[in-house]
């Protein structure tokens, strides 16, 4: 049986490029790579974008129609004369899930949108084998736009920010440092991604010694930079070791989550089988950071549940992670939580309703769930980890 999964993505085209309308539903072979099964292809966001054409991209990845591997393009819809409300986006969903086959179809992602939500969710009440999930990057990118907004992350924000602000207007100092053995430039962060304020702190981390060895130096105390009020402020930073050790700490609590998004971000392979165990890891990495202490570590882990338990807590990623051999067959760190098998029987009884209903009449639950579960793991195998 052919697997599918469907991607829904919104962007604006570039004024320069050609005009895009709607077109037929007849498939297109795509150019690119494969895309992630968990997460919408980066894009422009439509609110930054200088073209006012809203365009509507229907990729579907994983199988296609003629059981070759890769990323089908279907269609772009030019939507910018339409009411985008979730009813509309539903028929337009609708009529794509028809012509693809609704039983071909295991995963829809769509954008975090409230009116995709909604237009996601009508299409999983019509199609009980289908389900819906928001973008994971999305997802992830908001659990750090939650720990950015934290008074204790985004003062340590603040300050580093003075600190890379002050070395880069003075080319004196930068000099001094580009002389160090091993320098590397500091990484600033950018206001499109919420994941950069975080590496630059990571970033800036791996500086301390080269930022401590400025401020300390003859060169520096003697020059005229080291009377600025700014300057002052700055080396008293730079020499506070707990302004150094909230840095660390910070730095610790979301690389596990980073780690994940680079993971759910690239186009090297489908990353919906890793999802479920990146959350999981996230959280006992945070847990084990405090000593497992609740005080300490539930402002942190109730930050990843809300947005997990809210939008990515699907049967499809726990299925996805049963089946992927990277932890299936690690015993000593496979999560034996129940709703684990729950979701793989889930994904089972959906997609296999009537194969599930004649075994249990008949007594052979085990059986067909086995071969089911053997099915699959194969696929996955054949697709998602050796597949290009």
């Amino acid at each position: 049986m052919v697997r599918l999964v469907i991607d829904w993505i919104s962007l604006s085209p570039s004024p320069a490029g050609p005009p895009l309308t709607s077109t037929s539903l007849v498939p297109h072979r795509s150019t690119t790579s494969n895309q992630s099964s968990t997460a919408a292809p980066a894009v422009r966001p439509a609110s930054t974008a200088p073209a006012a054409k809203h365009v509507i991209c229907l990729i579907v990845c994983g199988l296609s129609i003629l059981y070759t591997r890769g990323t089908i393009f279907l269609k772009t819809v030019d939507a910018s004369d339409v009411v985008k409300d979730a009813k509309a986006l539903f028929l337009l969903f609708d009529e794509v899930v028809e012509w693809v086959g609704h039983t071909n179809i295991v995963h829809m992602v769509t954008d975090n949108g409230s009116n995709y939500v909604a237009a996601g969710k009508m299409i999983s009440d019509k199609y009980t084998n289908i389900e819906w999930s928001p973008c994971a990057c999305h997802c992830l990118n908001l659990i750090l736009k939650d720990f950015d907004k934290m008074a204790f992350v985004s003062q340590l924000a603040s300050r580093a920010s003075k600190i890379t602000v002050f070395i880069y207007n003075h080319i004196y100092l930068l000099s001094w440092l580009r002389k160090r053995v091993g320098w590397k430039e500091i990484i600033r962060p950018a206001a499109t991604r919420f994941a950069t304020t975080f590496i630059a702190l990571d970033s800036l981390h791996e500086h301390l010694h080269d930022l401590q060895a400025l401020v300390t130096s003859k060169d520096f105390v003697d020059s005229r930079y080291a009377k600025d009020k700014k300057a002052k402020v700055v080396v008293a930073t730079i020499l506070d070791n707990k302004f150094w050790n909230d840095v660390f700490v910070v730095v610790q609590i979301v690389n596990p989550i980073i780690r994940l998004l680079r993971i759910a971000d690239s186009d090297e392979r489908p990353a919906i089988g890793y999802i479920y165990d990146g959350i999981n890891r996230a959280e006992i990495c945070i847990q084990k950071m405090f000593r497992m202490k609740t005080r300490l570590h539930k402002p942190y882990t109730d930050i990843i549940r809300e947005r997990w338990d809210c939008q990515l807590r699907k049967n499809v990623h726990a299925a996805a992670y049963w089946l992927n051999p990277a932890f299936q067959y690690d015993s000593d760190n496979f999560c034996s939580n129940p709703e684990v098998m729950r979701g793989l029987l889930d994904v089972i009884e959906n997609n296999f309703p009537e194969n599930m209903q004649s075994k249990m009449n008949g007594g052979g639950l085990l059986v067909i769930v086995l071969q089911t579960c053997k099915s699959l793991l194969f696929e996955f195998l054949d697709n998602f980890i050796f597949g290009v």
